[in-house]
């Protein structure tokens, strides 16, 4: 059951991405929200996901936390250098959370974000709308 947030704790705050940690002392969520301002280059991309991994390495324990990332906001890309850094970091990123839910705006952006999320190693589910991408990440046992 989701309760009350007990704690809310900002971890990161860029002109691409902000990112909070809420703690209802069920489950802790990170919540990550994309701007709508695009990375220019790869070497701002590889940063800004170093500070994120930064930020989260500080303070969050993966295995009782979930993702909650709005991706809404952002037009999606589809340049092989971008996409490479993506599968190279993926499981470094996202790996051992209890689940990661996706915000997308489209069915186009859900089938995109899921070929890029795939892997066995990852409980990872895209979604339109919000309430159904919260009510995925209390679910206790995996609904494959």
């Amino acid at each position: 059951m989701q309760g009350i947030a007990n704690t809310s704790v900002l971890l990161h705050d860029s002109r691409y991405l902000t990112m909070r940690l809420v703690d209802d002392g069920a489950l802790a969520i990170l919540y990550a929200r994309r701007t709508t301002e695009p990375f220019p280059s790869i070497d701002v991309t590889t940063a800004e996901l170093t500070a994120v991994l930064n930020a989260v390495a500080r303070v969050v324990d993966r295995s009782r936390a979930g993702v909650l990332y709005d991706l809404r906001a952002v037009s999606g890309r589809n340049e092989e250098s971008f996409d490479r850094l993506f599968f190279a970091r993926r499981d470094e990123l996202y790996g051992g959370f209890h689940r990661v839910a996706l915000l997308v705006r489209s069915s186009v952006g859900r089938m995109q974000v899921e070929r890029l999320f795939t892997s066995p190693t990852l409980r990872v589910r895209a979604f339109l709308d919000e309430e159904g991408a919260r009510g995925y990440l209390y679910e206790e046992t995996d609904t494959w």
